[in-house]
C-alpha cells in the first residue's frame, strides 16, 4: 500500500519534457531532414531552428518519446538536451 508521502512525491514527478537542439553538429543536412520528418517543420523553419540553436524543437513529450528523439538526433551527430 502506498504511503501518503509516496503519493505526493509521485504526483509532482515530471511527466512531460521539452527537447532542445543545442548544436547541429557536422552533418547539418541530416539534422534539417530529421527536423522536417520528426517535428513537422518546413525547410525554412528547420534551417532557422538549426541556425538559432539552442532552441526548443519539441514540447510536452513523454519520457520515452523524448529519449527516442534524442537518440535519432544523436545518430546524425546533433547535440540534444531534454528539459
Amino acid at each position: 500500500m502506498l504511503k501518503e508521502e509516496d503519493v505526493k512525491r509521485n504526483s509532482f514527478a515530471k511527466r512531460l519534457f521539452d527537447v532542445v537542439l543545442v548544436e547541429a553538429g557536422s552533418d547539418r543536412m541530416a539534422v534539417i531532414k530529421l527536423l522536417k520528418k520528426e517535428c513537422g517543420m518546413g525547410m525554412a523553419d528547420a534551417k532557422a531552428a538549426m541556425d538559432s540553436a539552442p532552441t526548443v524543437i519539441k514540447k510536452g513529450l513523454e519520457k520515452y518519446a523524448a529519449q527516442s528523439l534524442v537518440s535519432q538526433f544523436a545518430d546524425v551527430g546533433a547535440k540534444i538536451k531534454v528539459q
